[in-house]
């Protein structure tokens, strides 16, 4: 008993730690997703904000981001760390932008173009939790 106790107890932590991230990801949104001008016929540019409603300051936050075609299929998912937003302090929003590779630079500007997405969707898919000195592990 003695040498699972702390196993046990490590268990019990890892839940508790996912439990939180759990009910912190029900509380982030992802608003004003869009694709920007970008003057790089080899990449689009993807824009948006993240909301922070919860009470629980984030960093390391990566995106899911699932591209689609006219006719709505899927034709392309990306994941992104947001590595340059830093801190998302608790009741704030921060924006947000990445790109998306359309090819290599030998392919013909008609097949880059053929790639573009006409939608997409953008999920909040990890982050950290910052615990300040006023709260415990």
């Amino acid at each position: 008993a003695a040498i699972t106790s702390p196993f046990t107890q490590m268990d019990q932590e890892s839940e508790k730690k996912a439990l939180e991230k759990l009910e912190t990801l029900k509380l982030l949104k992802v608003i004003n997703v869009k694709k920007a001008p970008w003057s790089w016929s080899r990449q689009e540019k993807i824009i948006g904000t993240i909301v922070n409603n919860s009470d629980k300051t984030l960093k390391s936050i990566k995106v899911n981001a699932s591209f689609y075609d006219v006719k709505g299929n899927l034709i392309d998912v990306k994941n992104e760390w947001l590595g340059s937003l830093g801190f998302i302090l608790p009741k704030q929003s921060v924006d947000f932008s990445f790109n998306r590779s359309l090819g290599n630079q030998k392919e013909p500007e008609e097949t880059l173009a053929s790639r573009k997405s006409a939608s997409v969707k953008i999920n909040v898919g990890d982050f950290n939790i910052v615990k300040t000195t006023l709260e415990k592990e």
